[in-house]
């Protein structure tokens, strides 16, 4: 058996086996380990320490899995096994791989868990037995096996299950009881036998020993390792360079030792760390230590801050905690300004925490802050907002390092933050001095550091994130006469005047034109209005618009379109006309790109130049729009062109016999360039506004244009999408005008042969739209008469279609799409009756549909697998039984309504609606009153029922009792009692009954 491991782990391990033969290994490795003899055979592996490293391996990894599953007599065979394997290494003096001695390590550690408390009592006292003779390979495993135990029971940052849980703190009370005090011993007598000694394995021995210090701190008797002589030793390993890091996290452990306030400070006062630590050689040559120092002292601060902010402390207590607090500032301010951030970042906890605790503090002594605090916060923010800086090495430009500085800032400005609550006065002192001295100190943008004026501004955005959300505690009414809020208002206009925005670097641009845009309130109540958003328009078309760096170019781009939209600017003739003039030969040209493929051969699309020039086009649109009426000339000559270019655009595509991919793209694209040009007329939000017959004349013909256009290109659905959405944008403006041009639109989309069951469901959408949009309107009310038929034969058609063979029967994303088309179009019907045009259901022309289309709600009414489906169809039967109750249409607001008389529906809907109520609840198994969507679908039924009765009253009381209820064997108590709630209860209460009726009788 022992040959036939070697040899399957040998085949397994060994990168040239056949095949089939590595995978006969692998599964005969594996059916050993599932064996429950198995850890014999595995056991054998280690009889040898000559035998390959990856046997030992898979042999101590195999055992490891074993020993919680074994008796105490199997165990004591394995710990047998490991032991003799142990003293083998040691006395061939087998130096192993650090993989190898840590698997060792757990398995031994495995096997401590399962047998300390019973049968190996004596486990720490052999393994100190094995280390009497100071071999360091026995040492170097005996270290590694006390880390592992730690790990197993001691690690807190490991969430375990309550029974382990409970057996861990039966193994450490054992520990603490029975081995504890030889251990440190121990431990202390390596230190001293291994300090002095420069080999690699003595090294990693004193390493160890300091992170088995470390480890077992947080849960051992504390007094065993804080003795002066004790101490002292672990603090000489601060002045070696290959241990002083893992020193310094040792040292962490024992500070953050849980314990008294008292006791705490005491501890601090005997460890000196702050004088220790101060002469050393901290000078950035070795980064990884000044972390390792100054997590050292943001874990003495936070001990500090713990005493100064515990219910236990003594006055006394808490005030040494503070004078000591004070004395490590000057440190924690030091490793802050640090060049390197990681190192600032270490003390971020420290301060977070003393923030806090200062600021709870000062609110019990009624806001008073004594000078020495004051002047500690002052630097404190000096230095905040000094880090706040990007570096001299930075040039602000790599987006990665853009946004991990701006993350570090983020962190940063929370304690910005919080001072300026602490301290107002303080915050606004120090923000506009710097402020002040960075965007305006210098009027020559030649003279000035980007970083500078940067800073500058970002302070700046943080005035007015402190004004939005008032950190400073300004009365809500008083805010906007503030000194801050008129201070910020004043830099703001400074900020605008100056010439920082012409200093050529993306983020002084994108900084500069987002605060403006983000205060567009202040540019609509100021008194000159007019000329300040004219500067502001200016500066985006100098600065802004044409930018070099295509980042901040993208951006303006939308901000312009934020910026006029917030604003509505008047612009003078001269400035509009010149825009529309250069964005037309510069900005505003369409080409449609092809997707192309990355380095993984995917495909990325290409739109996003394009979806921003959208914002252009739009921002035109209004700009346009503003102008004043009496200036029609101008209006449409400026509104020509723009859209000339895009007309002759699309003459082109249309005229070309071999309609490829770009073409049809960029047909696409200038189509919905029409819709956003006319969706930017929508933004005048000028009280009951009305268009120039001059303007409605030219989206007039913008609609016979697209219309063409999509009349030669319908088979192609981004072109159909794009003119469904110009459409929707034209409505505001050519309001009942539309009708002429929806026919052909909607007739053009229905005979659409390739129509995508998402297309068709935001074509319904698009109806809805004119529905609500024209709901007293003839000409569309005629329209929608025409058109309800093909419509609903179009949808029924498309919801039966399966697919060759059946295939979309069984494609999950078909299934959520014919259930998305479903709902809409339910919806839909919903939408008519809301809006008052129910009739057009029961017209001559509709009339032989609604048979098939209520047919269609009550089968979908009754599957349960779309409960969403089933729940809207159930609501559109409980609209249509008030509406078509009485062979009627029951809509007093429905003006086209003329008495039409519904032969037969009446009785059609109470008795399928009466039955589909007590079949969908009762006879489906999957009705689960208890599932809150069941629920609601229960109260539609209820619904249904109370419409029913309030239409039909006694008629459907004689038929429950006297028809439905004997058929369905019903006992009459039961059936009197629904009817006598029915009767007496109003909906919110039947609802509540219904759903108990189910409950009760399913």
């Amino acid at each position: 058996m022992e040959e036939q491991i070697k040899q399957a782990v040998q085949i397994a391990i060994t990168g040239t086996s056949d095949y089939n033969l590595k995978e006969q290994a692998i599964n005969f490795l594996n059916e050993l380990k599932s064996s429950p003899d198995g850890w014999q055979a595995f056991s054998l592996l280690l009889k040898d320490v000559t035998y390959p490293d990856q046997a030992r391996f898979i042999a101590l990894q195999a055992l490891n899995d074993y020993i919680p599953s074994l008796s105490q007599e199997q165990n004591g065979y394995i710990r047998s096994t490991l032991l003799e394997y142990l003293s083998s290494i040691i006395s061939n003096h087998k130096y192993d791989n650090a993989y190898l001695k840590n698997k060792l390590a757990e398995s031994f550690a495995s096997l401590f868990c399962t047998t300390y408390l019973q049968s190996w009592t004596n486990f720490f006292k052999d393994f100190e037995k094995l280390i009497s003779s100071e071999d360091e390979i026995a040492i170097d495993q005996y270290l590694r096996v006390l880390l592992a135990i730690h790990s197993e029971i001691g690690d807190q940052l490991i969430v375990r299950e309550r029974p382990l849980v409970e057996r861990n703190n039966a193994l450490k009370d054992s520990i603490r009881i029975n081995d504890m005090d030889n251990l440190t011993k121990i431990w202390k007598k390596l230190l001293i036998d291994f300090k002095d000694n420069q080999s690699n394995l003595s090294q990693e021995i004193s390493k160890q020993d300091l992170q088995v210090i470390g480890g077992y701190v947080s849960w051992i008797e504390i007094g065993l390792i804080v003795e002066p002589d004790y101490i002292n030793l672990i603090l000489q390993f601060l002045s070696k360079n290959s241990l002083k890091a893992t020193c310094c996290e040792t040292l962490v452990e024992i500070i953050s030792k849980k314990m008294k306030p008292e006791n705490k400070l005491q501890l601090l006062s005997l460890l000196n760390l702050t004088g220790v630590v101060s002469s050393l050689s901290v000078d950035g040559s070795d980064l990884d230590f000044v972390e390792c120092v100054a997590k050292l002292y943001n874990a003495i601060g936070l001990e500090l801050t713990f005493i100064l902010d515990s219910s236990e402390a003594s006055s006394e207590i808490k005030g040494s905690a503070d004078q000591q607090i004070i004395n490590l500032f000057p440190f924690i301010l030091n490793f802050l300004e640090n060049d390197y951030d990681e190192v600032s970042l270490q003390v971020f906890s420290f301060i977070s925490n003393f923030l806090a605790a200062l600021k709870k503090i000062i609110k019990q002594n009624n806001g008073n802050i004594d000078s020495t605090h004051l002047n500690l916060l002052s630097t404190l923010l000096q230095k905040i907002i000094i880090k706040m800086k990007y570096d001299d090495s930075d040039d602000g430009e790599d987006e990665d390092d853009i946004s991990e500085f701006n993350e570090f800032r983020a962190r940063l400005k929370v304690f910005q933050d919080t001072i300026a609550i602490i301290n107002p006065d303080l915050y606004i002192d120090q923000t506009t001095a710097l402020i002040e001295q960075s965007i305006f100190a210098d009027t020559n943008t030649n003279n000035l550091d980007w970083r500078t004026v940067e800073l500058g501004l970002f302070e700046l955005t943080n005035l007015s994130d402190s004004l939005r959300n008032n950190i400073l505690g300004i009365p809500k009414l008083a805010i906007q006469e503030s000194k801050p809020y008129i201070v910020f208002q004043q830099y703001l206009l400074r900020t605008i005047n100056s010439n920082v925005v012409s200093i050529n670097h993306p983020l002084i641009q994108l900084l500069f034109f987002e605060l403006i845009v983000r205060h567009y309130n202040y540019f609509n109540a100021a008194t000159d209005k007019d000329a300040l958003t004219n500067h502001i328009l200016e500066l985006f078309i100098s600065v802004g618009l044409y930018n070099s760096n295509e980042k901040v170019q993208i951006r303006c781009w939308y901000l312009f379109f934020r910026f006029v939209k917030l604003t509505k600017p008047r612009l003078n003739d001269e400035i509009i006309t010149r825009l529309i003039t250069d964005l037309s030969q510069k900005l505003l040209i369409v080409e449609a790109e092809l997707p192309q493929k990355d380095d993984d051969s995917e495909l990325v699309e290409n739109s996003s130049k394009f979806d921003n020039q959208l914002y252009l086009f739009e921002t035109l649109g209004l700009l346009i729009s503003l102008v004043d009426n009496s200036k029609i000339e101008l209006k449409i000559k400026l509104l020509d062109a723009i859209l000339n270019p895009i007309f002759n655009g699309l003459e082109k595509t249309v005229s070309e016999q071999n309609k490829n991919q770009l073409v049809v793209l960029q047909a696409h694209h200038l189509l919905m360039v029409i819709g956003t040009i006319a969706r930017g007329f929508e933004y005048d939000s000028t009280p009951n506004k009305t268009y120039l017959p001059e303007v409605v004349q030219r989206f007039n013909n913008t609609s016979e244009v697209v219309l063409v256009t999509l009349e030669n290109m319908n088979s192609f659905e981004v072109v159909r999408d794009a003119a469904r959405f110009s459409f929707a944008r034209f409505i505001p403006i050519l309001k009942s005008d539309i009708s002429s041009h929806l026919s052909r639109l909607i007739s053009t989309l229905l005979s659409s042969q390739n129509l995508k069951f998402s297309e068709m469901t935001d074509f319904i959408g698009f109806i809805g739209h004119i529905i609500h949009t024209f709901n007293k309107d003839d000409s569309i009310y005629n329209l929608l008469n025409d058109l309800f038929t093909p419509l609903t034969n179009k949808v029924l058609s498309m919801l039966d279609n399966k697919g060759e063979n059946g295939e979309f029967e069984i494609m999950p994303d078909v299934s959520r799409e014919k259930s998305s088309l479903k709902k809409a179009f339910i919806l839909l019907l919903i939408n008519l009756t809301q809006n008052n045009v129910s009739s057009v259901l029961v017209t001559q022309t509709n009339k032989s549909i609604l048979p098939i289309i209520l047919q269609r709600l009550l089968s979908e009414a009754n599957d349960l697998n779309d409960l969403q489906v089933s729940k809207l169809s159930l609501s559109s039967l409980s609209i249509f039984a008030n509406i078509f109750g009485n062979d009627t249409v029951n809509d007093p607001k429905d003006k086209y309504n003329t008495g039409i008389a519904i032969e037969g529906i009446s009785s059609f809907l109470l008795e399928n609606l009466i039955k589909s109520s007590f079949q969908i609840p009762f006879q489906s198994a999957k009705f689960d009153i208890k599932d809150a969507q069941y629920r609601f679908v229960a109260d539609e039924i209820a619904n249904i029922l109370k419409a029913l009765f309030n239409v039909k009253n006694q008629e459907l009381i004689t038929y429950l009792r006297e028809v439905y209820f004997p058929q369905i064997q019903l006992p009459s108590n039961v059936g009197d009692d629904l009817i006598q709630n029915l009767i007496n209860l109003d909906i919110k209460d039947f609802r509540k009954y219904f759903v108990n009726f189910i409950q009760q009788f399913k």
